[in-house]
């Protein structure tokens, strides 16, 4: 099948299933007003959203072993896209966006247990990836006294479990990364102190799409 032909069915699931999210899930009264200005805004906004994850689903695809994996990178990065937003305004990030990407993977190790047989070692992996991200952010956290949010656990654990063990380390390296740029920057120019906390969903979204441009 075309490659830009997969890329537009994978963006339609996956654009949809945050589009819904967002429409059953408001995280303020800007997402829940359909009149005026802000409804051909928001229009934009969501279009921009689908053409970014497109063209980093364009640029990864190579990267992609199949069409089930290049659905699940574009899944995974219109949910992470999603945390962001939320993150930025809100300071949280809720459950239900790690919820999307277990389902969205065990799923996806189901149909490639039905069309490879190979669903047990990509299971295996995932579990690893899950267990290990989890529990070192966890025992980071109660270490540090001052780790990452639980909602920031939480998905990156999930992101564990969709990517695997490297795929979830190289997201979370790039975050950092991109974390201590940008807080530097702020504190540089005075509009932060390095006691402030910036929410860290943006960064994990910036990871990912690094390490699925990059890696």
């Amino acid at each position: 099948m075309n490659k830009v032909l997969i890329i537009i069915i994978c963006e339609a699931i996956a654009a949809g299933v945050c589009i819904l999210d967002r429409s059953l899930f408001p995280y303020d009264a800007s997402e829940s007003n359909h009149t005026g200005l802000q409804k051909g805004a928001r229009i934009l906004i969501v279009t921009a959203e689908i053409l970014f994850i497109g063209l980093v689903a364009f640029f990864a695809s190579d990267k992609a072993s199949s069409p089930v994996s290049l659905f699940e990178l574009m899944f995974t990065n219109a949910v992470l896209l999603r945390a962001a937003q939320i993150d930025a305004v809100t300071k949280t990030i809720p459950n239900r966006l790690a919820i999307y990407l277990i389902a969205v993977r065990t799923a996806c190790i189901a149909v490639i247990f039905l069309t490879s047989g190979e669903g047990l070692t990509e299971l295996a992996g995932s579990v690893i990836g899950i267990a290990v991200i989890g529990a070192s952010l966890i025992l980071m956290g109660k270490i540090t006294k001052n780790g990452l949010g639980a909602g920031d656990i939480k998905l990156l654990a999930a992101l564990g479990f969709m990517c695997g063990l490297s795929g979830a380390v190289y997201t979370l390296t790039f975050a950092l990364a991109v974390c201590v740029v940008i807080s530097t920057i702020l504190v540089l120019i005075k509009k932060i102190t390095w006691k402030d906390h910036l929410p860290f969903g943006p960064f994990i979204w910036m990871g990912f799409v690094l390490m699925a441009v990059l890696i």
